[in-house]
């Protein structure tokens, strides 16, 4: 889940569908979709805490059932289990009717296992999990540790109440994010909470090339950004060498608190870092065009284009500050400089301007 003030891992284990043909899946999907950009991350609990009313009418032993959410919360870690039969490091009595809400907030790096005690991974699987993670491997790293980790309880259950295929997923305190499928083959797969009712014309396009649902979801990406001085305070903390970084906080500094010293500050510190940062140069030469210092603007606009011929937002300011000038133009070689990122990127604001220039 990527929100605005926070993000969020959400997992289950234990019932996967009720007598009534209730998929608890999709019904996770549903509840988290039903939760807005702006809400806050109590929501999430609270839409987690519906399952109560679907939960309490089963019958032992087939009513166990925890979400586990590992989120951040602006840039505090948080560790919520919601469970019926267990808490944070260890297993509770007998499931009980209703969920409870345990909640636990990290002040170092810490592994949460939660499952049912009668299938559970080992405590060397644990440590060897805690241990990668300590490292802050690279997402897949971390995926096909816990896949094979996976496997191994899967493999160990004779009732085969524990499936070898999984999906696994992250979060960064940064915002970004992503997510994994193992263990499926090639028969089709598409979660709903990777395809909901917004994305119909993606749908449409996928049953028409592949047959109606003859598809595989295989894995994603997510970001989150908010225009705080927190996330960006966290952002420079964590990444204090990328050239990104400081771009984003520079056009956050002109654009939301109008610090444009602040901005050119930031713009030339991630040029400092990679010289040919194209977004960089090119906020540093609208920085320039907006101070009246065109000679400067113009060569920012000239050496970013160099680098990157066809980016959409060089080209779109660079031929407007060029119309912008009194001088002489050459609307032939203006021309040429649109065309060739309008075969590359035929957005509307191109495609207008160029329609503007005419032939």
């Amino acid at each position: 889940m990527t929100r605005y003030k926070w993000n969020a891992t959400v997992c289950f284990c234990g019932v996967g569908q009720t007598t009534n043909n209730l998929d608890v899946s999709d019904w996770l999907a549903e509840r988290i979709a039903s939760i807005q950009n702006d809400d806050p991350f109590e929501r999430l609990i609270d839409e987690l805490m519906k399952a109560n009313k679907w939960l309490s009418p089963l019958r032992p032993p087939n009513k166990e059932l925890s979400f586990s959410v590992g989120a951040f919360v602006g840039s505090q870690p948080v560790f919520v289990l919601l469970s019926n039969f267990e808490k944070p490091g260890g297993l509770t009595s007998l499931a009980s009717s209703k969920l409870s809400v345990f909640k636990v907030r990290p002040t170092k790096a810490t592994t949460f296992v939660s499952g049912s005690g009668r299938i559970f991974t080992t405590r060397t699987q644990r440590k060897k999990l805690a241990a990668l993670a300590r490292r802050d491997p690279d997402p897949k790293l971390m995926y096909d540790a816990l896949a094979e980790v996976n496997r191994d309880v899967a493999n160990q259950d004779p009732q085969e109440r524990v499936s070898q295929a999984c999906y696994t997923t992250h979060v960064r305190l940064t915002g970004e994010g992503g997510g994994q499928v193992h263990g499926i083959g090639t028969r089709p797969f598409v979660p709903k909470f990777t395809m909901g009712r917004e994305d119909e014309v993606t749908r449409k396009f996928l049953d028409e090339h592949f047959g109606p649902g003859q598809y595989q979801h295989v894995g994603m990406t997510t970001v989150r950004a908010d225009p705080s001085d927190e996330y960006h305070k966290t952002q420079l903390k964590e990444k204090p060498n990328d050239a990104a970084t400081h771009s984003n906080y520079g056009a956050y500094l002109k654009d939301i608190k109008g610090d444009v010293e602040g901005a050119e500050r930031e713009y030339r510190k991630a040029i400092e870092i990679d010289g040919n940062h194209v977004n960089a140069i090119g906020n540093l030469a609208n920085l320039f065009w907006e101070r009246g210092d065109r000679d400067q603007a113009k060569s920012l606009y000239v050496k970013a284009l160099e680098i990157d011929p066809v980016n959409e937002n060089v080209t779109w300011n660079y031929v407007r500050f060029l119309l912008s000038g009194g001088e002489r133009m050459n609307l032939d070689a203006i021309r040429q400089i649109l065309d060739r990122t309008i075969r590359s990127h035929s957005s509307d604001r191109l495609l207008q301007l160029r329609k503007n220039l005419g032939d």
